[in-house]
């Protein structure tokens, strides 16, 4: 019984195994040498959390670097009335904006 066990589960290794090798093909992705995007990431709340924005430009793939951070961007936040919330760069993290006003709050609505 132990040795008919043994038999079958080699057996369904083996036509297991040929079948995945049947089905690989290769596939090359079409990559297109576009122009560099901006990258922005952020997250508002209505939390006692100092927002911040990551701004960064895309690079080309295949390059070795992946993080490409945008310097010197004036960065602001308009609500509905026209109030500007400014953030300013980071002195120790490079392209990361964080707000001028320590006590700004997201709020619903605005």
């Amino acid at each position: 019984m132990n040795n008919l066990k043994t038999q079958y589960t080699r057996l369904i290794t083996i036509v297991l195994s040929l079948g995945l090798l049947g089905c690989l093909d290769e596939y090359t992705v079409p990559v297109s040498q576009q122009t560099e995007q901006l990258v922005v990431e952020a997250l508002l709340t209505d939390e006692a959390i100092l927002p911040a924005f990551k701004l960064s430009v895309t690079t080309q793939f295949g390059t070795a670097s992946s993080y490409n951070p945008v310097r010197g961007a004036f960065v602001g936040v308009t609500d509905n009335l026209g109030k500007i919330t400014r953030f300013r760069a980071s002195s120790t993290l490079p392209g990361v904006y964080v707000c001028e006003d320590v006590n700004f709050r997201g709020q619903t609505g605005k």
